[in-house]
């Protein structure tokens, strides 16, 4: 794009109403995952403030009133979203800070995960012959699972990608309790309630049990007799909960409506916007993304980058738009585990993000730019390398499936 029209400005002078054209690092980058926008909200303001030290705007698609023009909109940076977290959850809230390395974590969770594993599995077996839950046993699993998380998320977010079986509702339990316990690790939740809303995301499909394999592995378009049947989960699930002692009320509610949407098309009460409990808002999101990112009987997943697209592409009107971008930030554009292709040709592996540069993490590098295995793999941190051997700036390009170029991850960190 030719910046030579537009107006390079301070972030901190931007005002609302200015329509950006340009920042000063790749759109990726940031919650802005459309180029070129009107500023609209004080939270969009913020953001842009945070993260940039300039950008570009274009002055005759601004639409700014000349009684607004003299004075910068004053902001308040992170204090901002936060206190708009706050009102939503009506409680005050935390940040947490890795306290574990995560090549150190990925030792405790490898146990972890495994014995989670099991546990899911006896969870199915039991619901399928008592249906009911024993969930001191669910309980004393999910712990850990939190404890890991809140040390640092990104081990068992790789695990959770990475170690996936045939059995869809069994890989969609799994993924979708770690990606809400990162949610909520994100959001700044108290522990006790991480802990309930990694349980309710474990649990929220567990009316599917109840439900013909036939129909939930069908190769095909469902006809409108078997969408309502597939769609009684929930109220089946309710009924295995109603028989299951120790339930939270917030692992109910995300069962309940983890399929209601924001615009009041979801199902099975059709609520709108604030009419759905916010650990359903929450469950919708994470179910949302763990099932773009999974491979279902119908359709291949997708890149977990254009899940997170597909994500932010519906923020209000399917999700509300606050809990969509901290989603983002919690399991980034490329969580680790990702495949991904660089500018320069090479293939690599995302071993960590950086909390504050999502588009810039630490790679395994295993293919070099023809593709070629390297005899040695080696580590390669965008966060410090900005640019290749050959002076050219340095960027993910795209996301690759799991199955391009014969990689296998699983081999790599399993």
């Amino acid at each position: 794009m030719s910046l030579s029209r537009y107006d390079k400005i301070p972030a901190h002078s931007l005002r609302l109403g200015m329509y950006v054209v340009e920042l000063d690092r790749p759109w990726l980058d940031t919650p802005f995952l459309v180029q070129g926008f009107v500023i609209r909200t004080a939270q969009e303001l913020e953001v842009l403030t945070e993260l940039c030290e300039y950008v570009y705007i274009d002055s005759g698609r601004s639409i700014l009133h000349k009684s607004r023009s003299s004075n910068p909109i004053p902001t308040r940076k992170k204090a901002l979203t936060r206190e708009k977290l706050q009102t939503i959850f009506k409680r005050p809230l935390q940040t947490f800070t890795d306290s574990s390395s995560f090549t150190d974590e990925l030792v405790n969770a490898k146990s972890i995960y495994s014995d989670y594993e099991s546990t899911v599995s006896r969870l199915y077996n039991d619901v399928r012959t008592h249906q009911k839950i024993d969930m001191q046993q669910v309980d004393n699993s999910i712990s850990e699972v939190v404890d890991s998380v809140i040390r640092n998320p990104d081990a068992c977010m790789l695990l959770a990608k990475l170690k996936r079986k045939s059995d869809y509702t069994y890989n969609h339990a799994l993924g979708s309790s770690i990606w809400a316990a990162a949610f909520g690790r994100q959001l700044g939740l108290p522990k006790t309630i991480i802990h309930s809303i990694a349980t309710g995301a474990l649990l929220e499909d567990v009316g599917k049990i109840s439900i013909s394999d036939r129909l939930l592995n069908k190769n095909g378009t469902l006809t409108s007799e078997e969408r309502e049947l597939a769609k009684t989960h929930v109220a089946k699930g309710m009924d295995i909960l109603a028989n299951s002692r120790g339930v939270s009320s917030i692992t109910r509610e995300m069962l309940q409506s983890h399929h209601e949407r924001l615009n009041g098309n979801g199902y099975p009460k059709r609520l709108k916007g604030d009419q759905i409990p916010v650990y359903g808002r929450i469950a919708g999101i994470v179910d949302t993304y763990d099932a773009l990112i999974n491979d279902k009987p119908y359709r291949k997943a997708m890149p977990a980058s254009d899940a997170v697209k597909t994500l932010y592409n519906v923020r209000n009107i399917d999700f509300q738009s606050e809990l969509v971008e901290e989603f983002i930030q919690a399991v980034g554009i490329y969580p680790a585990g990702s495949l991904v292709e660089l500018s320069s040709g090479e293939v690599g592996i995302v071993v960590t993000e950086h909390r504050r540069r999502r588009l810039r993490p630490r790679l395994l590098i295993l293919l070099d730019g023809n593709k070629s295995k390297l005899a040695e793999s080696k580590f390669l941190d965008l966060f410090d390398v900005t640019h290749d051997d050959a002076g050219q700036p340095l960027d993910i390009s795209r996301s690759l499936l799991p199955t391009e170029y014969g990689i296998n991850p699983d081999d790599i960190f399993i």
